[in-house]
Formats: structure tokens, sequence, C-alpha cells
């Protein structure tokens, strides 16, 4: 069983390398096509495949320094008011869960077998196997 467990992963990792070739190739075209577009001073074609058109996508990152975090809290709460603002708070989950597994396992350490966290209602464990050369 380990011995397909380490083919199925090797073909994984296979076709993986090809997907991101695949998507290099495909992101090489958008861009060839972008700049027909743009060199033909047009957002759009109608193709034999369909109507090839250029969009614009808008993308922003949140705020990292305290300053930037206070002024945008104070414009979202501007815009959405306090209960808004409330409604959208979040925490990247992957900080979260690295969050909560540090707690339980210093909890654990402790010899503390409480395993509840204030606001997180479901905490699901699974088990896997690892396998190092």
């Amino acid at each position: 069983m380990v011995k397909e467990l380490q083919e199925l992963r090797t073909k994984k990792v296979e076709q993986e390398e090809q997907v991101s070739e695949t998507n290099r190739l495909i992101e090489e075209k958008n861009q060839a096509i972008l700049n027909h577009l743009d060199s033909a001073g047009i957002d759009s074609a109608r193709t034999e495949f369909g109507l090839v058109s250029r969009r614009e996508i808008i993308s922003v990152t949140t705020p990292k320094d305290l300053v930037d975090k206070s002024n945008f809290r104070v414009w979202l709460t501007e815009q959405i008011g306090p209960e808004g603002v409330e409604a959208m708070l979040s925490i990247n989950s992957r900080t979260l869960q690295s969050l909560v597994t540090q707690e339980l396992e210093k909890r654990k350490a402790a010899g503390d077998l409480d395993q509840t966290i204030p606001g997180i209602t479901n905490i699901a464990r699974h088990y896997t196997i690892s396998l190092r050369k």
C-alpha cells in the first residue's frame, strides 16, 4: 500500500507540473490576445469560437500597517456603519487554524482538557499519514 501511495503522489506531482505548464501557456496566449486588442484599439472581437472581450479586473490588498488599518476602518464604518463592520470582521482561515491549534496544544501540554474556544463551534479532527524518505 505504501508503494502505491508513493506512486500516486509521484503521478500527482507530474500532473501538477503539466497543469502548471498549461497554465503558463494559457497566460501567454491571453497576453498575446490582449496585446492584439490593444494594438487594434478595440475592446472586443468576434471570432469563430465566440466573442473575445477585454475586461478590467480590480485587485486590492488589505491594509497591512496599523495606520492604514485604522484609516480604512474609519472609512468603512462611514460607508456601512458599525454593525456592518462587525459583520464583516473575519480572520484568515490559516491564521485561525494556527491560532486554535497552538492554543489547544498549549492546553494539552498543561494538562488542561478544555477543548473549547469561544465563538468556535466546531473543532473537527482528522488523521492522515506522513511519508518521508
